[in-house]
């Protein structure tokens, strides 16, 4: 009971920051938050993200302990790395720092295959 609640806060948080970023991105990012842009990208993925946390938080009690974990790590990881690197980029152009976008965006990919293994293996 105690995960579930903590993974429906982080996803609340998680969801009430891509609104917000996404309407300082439609304000003051210049030509970031058109469709297929660095800030759309980041605000659409971190949001999906978000979304895919609450559900796994109001579904907890059917996944297996373990690989629910290191999926719900993996997830919050990989869109910090992922939309965070790209929300950097596109408020100051840092290209440095988006060699993390695509380990960001494994993240998210081991993520989803992780909580995949916790439904199939059930609750324990």
């Amino acid at each position: 009971m105690l995960m579930s609640r903590i993974l429906l806060f982080i996803a609340s948080v998680l969801l009430a920051a891509a609104v917000a970023l996404a309407a300082i991105g439609a304000h003051a990012v210049p030509d970031a938050a058109h469709p297929g842009g660095i800030w759309w990208t980041a605000v659409f993925w971190h949001a999906i993200t978000g979304v895919g946390l609450f559900a796994v938080g109001a579904a907890w009690n059917r996944f297996h302990w373990a690989w629910g974990a290191l999926g719900s790590v993996l997830m919050l990881v990989g869109v910090v790395l992922f939309s965070g690197t790209l929300y950097v980029k596109g408020i100051n152009a840092w290209e440095t720092g988006t060699f993390l976008t695509p380990t960001g965006g494994t993240l998210l990919v081991l993520a989803w295959l992780a909580m995949a293994v916790a439904a199939v293996r059930g609750p324990r």
